[in-house]
């Protein structure tokens, strides 16, 4: 028998905005942005814009 192989493998890499481990990740409503957390800060980050985000403290 095959050996079964499961690979991930990233649809987008979004800007390195974390200091720490993430902790969270939500997505609004709108279905067009979201928030990630880690133990400082919190980003709101929109799926078209990869390489910004903003910074709520």
């Amino acid at each position: 028998p095959m050996d079964l192989m499961v690979e991930a493998s990233p649809r987008r890499v979004y800007a390195n905005a974390h200091t720490y481990h993430i902790n969270s990740i939500s997505v609004n409503s709108d279905n067009e942005t979201y928030l990630s957390a880690d133990d400082l800060r919190i980003n709101l980050w929109h799926l078209d814009f990869t390489d910004r985000s903003f910074s709520i403290l």
